[in-house]
């Protein structure tokens, strides 16, 4: 969360933070990330219609050093929203498998580079087009049912 609000005042006016849920340790960052962005951001609760919010946003940010398939960027393809992301997760296989998916990032990153791999993410390209067909025929939940339903037919 800190790295995405340096970024974000570093990239200036025009630009905005937004954070949204609960998450974990949420109470420990939420007035440093205030006071690094000042009016420049916006903390919203948990939202149920996450896909709502991912369809206003020019880009999502997650410069996370750690995830498993994080289901935050599965629904900002979802919602064609271009993800700024580190190498985390399902993420390298996907885009080793099905080209560039993400504006990525290294583990860690400056606010300079996510600053700038945002600035090329709000731009947007073929990429985006291409994560959101593959959230779309992979990771909706319509596919998902269907492939629990084929599992389960094969195992029984």
């Amino acid at each position: 969360p800190l790295s995405a609000a340096k970024a974000v005042a570093e990239l200036g006016e025009g630009f905005h933070a937004v954070y949204a849920g609960t998450g974990y340790q949420r109470d420990l960052f939420v007035e440093e990330v205030k006071n690094i962005c000042g009016d420049q951001i916006t903390i919203l609760p948990r939202i149920e219609d996450v896909g709502t919010i991912f369809t206003a946003l020019d880009c999502m940010v997650l410069a996370s050093p750690s995830e498993a398939c994080p289901n935050a960027v599965l629904e900002s393809w979802l919602s064609s929203c271009p993800v700024v992301a580190t190498p985390v997760g399902i993420i390298p296989h996907l885009e080793s498998k099905h080209g560039e998916l993400t504006f990525g990032v290294a583990f860690d990153p400056s606010p300079g580079e996510l600053a700038r791999a945002v600035r090329l993410a709000v731009q947007a390209d073929n990429r985006v087009e291409r994560a959101h067909w593959l959230a779309w025929n992979q990771f909706s939940s319509n596919r998902m049912v269907k492939n629990y339903e084929s599992f389960f037919k094969d195992i029984l």
